[in-house]
């Protein structure tokens, strides 16, 4: 009994003194993440508050003490959360360095020999080796990150810290040591090599991930239907799990873009059950693991096929796109890429596992079959055998649908950022999923197949390309998403009943999602309106600054964008509307903080000629009208010419600038002519003048503007309101109306 002890404590006294350069650097770098950032911060705060004391005396102050304090609790909170991606390095480094360093002697021969005499089972050396490993590192980084959160309350900055999330965040880091030292031991016992440790180590991190990348990027090649979206798969490696962890939820964030709604301490859930997974597996495998093994490759022969076709599919496709992206305008390279992937990394791995060049070709029978396979299933990805561009789901497996259409955004102004299945509002109203079931039974036909004819540059002139996304919420709770390309004209019959229904526009239009945030005094939020039926600058402008007054304003406005939203196609607002915070307040950064509350665009805060309740409203209150253009204002006009298709050695191909300056072809000009913002939110109906495609014009009128001079603003003329005679004769030019 006592010689057992004996060599436990000898054991874990070995382990610990023999790895204190492992104690050293987690000392250095945790010094380094934490406590020593903490120093300087401080140092800049101390600095900065001088400076303020010297700007005071001076009356050149720009910022106030508390906003001084502020960043600098800022920057303090970063470097105690999730949010410091230096101590994490540290961790990682750390954890990687542990987990292969404490499991080294399994790769050596005679160190194996020397452990697996000593008096005790494999599976307390397992215990006893892995608690070593993490005693190398967790004392010293607890040690440290505690003297931190001291060091931060004795100079006040820790004004953001609680310590429920200082707990939090120490609790996570804990977790993703853990996670990723097991895992580093696990590739250490698989193998019988350092170097190859370190190959198989990389490769479990990045592989999954990698993969999922790659079978993305060929869906997108080969699926035209195919909608990217944010895959789970990305996040299946501790590194980037670890890194994507923010302090803000606990949850997964990336460059900005949230993919889990997981947050707090169950974000540390998954990485501690895969840690103990991982945990167990590699005691199994030390447990069965042959002494003999030593020096070898992979120690466990069943799992050298598997790693083997894995890496030589993933190889072979990479291979594939390499080529495809290199002799772009032909599908055939990719092919020859992906059968030279495979082969050539094929006699790699062989290469690797005998240590051998001659064994490059030793399995070539599976060689052969992993060839099949693959080009089997890149074949199948490209036939669509599985009929993925032709899903389409029943309509009673549907609880509620979501559509995007690129022709219409900018129109309708839908408040739902980018086509991903996430950002949707669905729409789980009968009528709407049976239009939208309508729109994909219209569309998948026309996959694949050329929408006109070649050459044919008029017709799809008069019937665009356009993007439509659609998107199903099944029953069973699963998400599918499809993008088709389509004429616009096709499902134009079918789009418009969708987006003038009343559950489309209550879910998508920007206007019905304003709202005043509770408790707002008069005054605090104030509704600018302008009379625009004139070009910019030349309208009447009034300010409501009222809450219940802006209340009622948009209430009326809702309901009758509800009601009129067919007859607002073929309108041209005559007012606009538009959020303004306090008086004293700056425009940008009240916009910024109230968005969430005001989630309006400028063309959703328009009125129109039929908004008769609204117009009604806003002159009892205002007594603000429509107004139309005061053509005595305008003291010259010029018309630009801007050619879309030059002509060689054709002086109508030049760029020209004509000015007109006659009161009476100043009315004629104006007599239908509106402002840019105007037709930008006109309906879809009222597009502005393009003319012919051989030129544009751009119109400019300038205007007397009180005391401050001479202002000009950017016009455009409805469709179909264009005076083109009069416009043939002053440019010179044979146009054309749409």
């Amino acid at each position: 009994m006592t010689s057992k002890n004996l060599s436990y404590k000898t054991l874990v006294r070995r382990n610990l003194s023999s790895r204190l350069w492992a104690v050293v650097l987690t000392l250095l770098g945790s010094l380094s993440a934490l406590l020593l950032p903490v120093f300087v911060f401080n140092q800049d705060f101390q600095r900065r508050m001088e400076e303020y004391t010297h700007l005071t005396e001076a009356g050149r102050t720009a910022v106030t003490k508390e906003q001084i304090l502020r960043e600098a609790q800022e920057n303090i909170f970063q470097i105690l959360s999730m949010d410091n991606p230096f101590i994490k390095i540290v961790i990682v480094f750390m954890a990687i360095l542990c987990g292969v360093a404490v499991f080294r002697y399994l790769h050596d021969r005679q160190q194996v020999d020397f452990y697996h005499a000593l008096p005790m089972n494999r599976g307390r050396l397992f215990v006893l080796n892995y608690i070593s490993g993490i005693l190398l590192v967790l004392p010293v980084f607890l040690i440290v990150f505690g003297l931190t959160v001291v060091a931060v309350m004795s100079m006040k900055l820790g004004g953001l810290l609680t310590a429920g999330g200082l707990i939090q965040t120490f609790l996570a880091h804990i977790v993703f040591f853990l996670l990723n030292y097991t895992l580093a031991v696990v590739c250490t016992v698989v193998t019988g090599n350092t170097i190859i440790t370190i190959l198989l180590g990389v490769w479990a991190q990045l592989g999954i991930p990698l993969f999922a990348i790659m079978i993305d990027a060929w869906k997108m090649s080969c699926l035209q239907t195919y909608v990217e979206h944010a895959n789970g798969w990305y996040f299946m490696s501790p590194i980037i799990k670890y890194f994507a962890t923010s302090a803000e939820t606990q949850g997964m964030s990336l460059f900005g873009a949230s993919f889990d709604s997981v947050s707090g301490m169950r974000a540390l859930i998954a990485p501690t059950i895969w840690t103990i997974v991982l945990l167990a597996l590699a005691y199994v495998l030390f447990v069965r693991r042959k002494s003999e093994r030593a020096g070898t490759a992979i120690a466990f022969a069943p799992l050298k096929a598997p790693i083997r076709w894995y890496m030589c599919l993933f190889m072979g496709s990479a291979c594939a796109w390499l080529f495809k992206t290199l002799f772009i305008g032909s599908d055939n390279w990719e092919w020859f890429g992906l059968l030279l992937g495979i082969v050539l990394f094929h006699a790699v791995v062989e290469i690797i596992y005998d240590f051998d060049f001659k064994a490059m070709f030793h399995h070539w029978k599976q060689m052969i079959v992993i060839c099949i396979v693959a080009v089997a299933a890149l074949a199948g990805l490209r036939m669509d055998v599985f009929g993925y561009n032709r899903y389409i789901p029943k309509e009673t497996d549907i609880a509620a649908v979501g559509l995007w259409n690129m022709a219409d955004r900018s129109r309708y102004g839908f408040n739902w950022g980018e086509p991903k299945t996430r950002d949707i509002v669905p729409l789980t109203d009968p009528e709407s999923i049976h239009l939208v079931t309508q729109i994909a039974e219209r569309l998948v036909p026309q996959v694949g197949q050329a929408l006109f004819p070649v050459d044919s540059e008029t017709e799809q002139e008069n019937n665009p390309y356009t993007d439509v996304y659609i998107h199903y919420e099944l029953k069973n709770g699963k998400r599918v998403s499809r993008k088709y390309v389509t004429g616009e004209k096709l499902i134009r019959d079918l789009l418009d009943p969708l987006m003038q229904s009343e559950g489309y526009i209550k879910s998508y239009m920007a206007l019905q999602q304003a709202q005043i945030p509770e408790n707002t005094a008069d005054g605090d939020i104030r509704l600018q309106v302008t009379a625009q039926m004139v070009p910019m600058g030349l309208g009447t402008n009034y300010v409501i600054e009222k809450t219940t007054d802006i209340e009622r304003v948009l209430d009326a406005l809702k309901e009758e964008q509800i009601r009129n939203v067919a007859k607002h196609n073929q309108e041209i607002p005559v007012m606009q509307m538009r959020f303004l915070g306090s008086a004293e307040e700056d425009q940008t950064a009240f916009e910024e903080e109230m968005y969430s509350f005001l989630m309006t665009d400028l063309r959703e805060m328009s009125v129109y000629p039929s908004d008769t309740q609204t117009l009604a409203l806003l002159k009892q209150l205002v007594g603000l009208e429509p107004q139309p253009l005061d053509v005595t204002r305008v003291e010259w006009i010029e018309i630009q010419q801007f050619p879309t298709k030059l002509v060689a050695d054709s002086d109508d191909a030049m760029e020209k600038l004509i000015t007109i300056r006659d009161p009476e072809t100043i009315a004629a000009l104006t007599q239908d002519i509106c402002s840019d913002n105007q037709i930008y939110s006109a309906g879809k109906d009222v597009t502005w003048e393009n003319f012919d495609r051989q030129d544009y014009l751009e119109f400019r009128l300038y205007y007397r503007d009180g005391n401050r001079g001479t202002s000009g603003v950017s016009a455009r003329y409805p469709k179909g309101k264009a005076p083109i005679e009069l416009l043939r004769q002053i440019t010179g030019l044979p146009l054309r109306a749409e």
